[in-house]
């Protein structure tokens, strides 16, 4: 029997309105001149509802830029809104568990970037270290993230028959090693001042992976 079209919609706008009228909650915070956004949200969501460790990234980054006066709209336009989408914020395997994508590839740059192993709990903890220990200029460590970023995200896009694309198959897919997802960004962000293409090939082959991978963390 087919339900008088009508009175279906008539208990869909129903059941809408009482959704929002009911579970919908709302909070709106007006600032004045001279508070800082980024502050308050921390303070707010940090023991709050889960943030992603990204959000948090995030956050403490554009913290710095409005110390700094830099123009955030035009610094998170530019470098930060091609992350901030559900591609990557989907959950991708790491191991035997699950984390959102944006996660993961933080948890690889901080590890080619600091040339030790970063736990994936300490991801945030971590980068606010390192970035106070090292402080950057705000705009260059968001070109760079943003640059890895776009290499991370190419790692499927490879031709199964290139180099690149066997070794991807081969040592991170098929041997689910994530552990050297590090290196493997690190090679191919490279540019061939720092590393030919002949020696880029050899350190993509297999075979040569763990002996190339000390040498460049050296």
């Amino acid at each position: 029997m087919i339900p008088d079209e009508p009175l279906a919609t008539s208990a869909q706008l129903g059941a809408l309105v009482r959704a929002l009228r009911d579970h919908l909650k709302m909070v709106v915070i007006d600032l004045e001149p001279g508070d800082n956004a980024q502050v308050i949200f921390e303070t707010l969501n940090h023991r709050g509802s889960r943030l992603l460790a990204a959000d948090l990234v995030m956050n403490f980054v554009f913290q710095i830029a409005q110390a700094q006066r830099a123009d955030m709209t035009t610094l998170y336009r530019k470098h930060w809104r091609s992350l901030d989408n559900d591609v990557w914020r989907q959950p991708v395997a790491q191991g035997r568990f699950y984390r959102p994508r944006i996660d993961v590839f933080l948890n690889h740059w901080l590890t080619m970037t600091l040339l030790r192993e970063v736990q994936a709990d300490r991801v945030f903890i971590d980068f606010r270290d390192y970035v106070r220990r090292v402080p950057p200029p705000i705009g260059q460590l968001l070109t760079t993230l943003a640059a890895d970023a776009e290499v991370y995200a190419s790692l499927d896009k490879f031709p199964d028959n290139s180099v690149e694309g066997r070794f991807h198959y081969r040592v991170i897919r098929a041997l689910d090693s994530n552990v050297i997802s590090p290196f493997l960004l690190w090679v191919l962000r490279c540019d061939t001042d720092r590393l030919p293409g002949d020696q880029r090939t050899k350190a993509l082959t297999p075979w040569r992976a763990g002996w190339c991978a000390g040498r460049c963390a050296g």
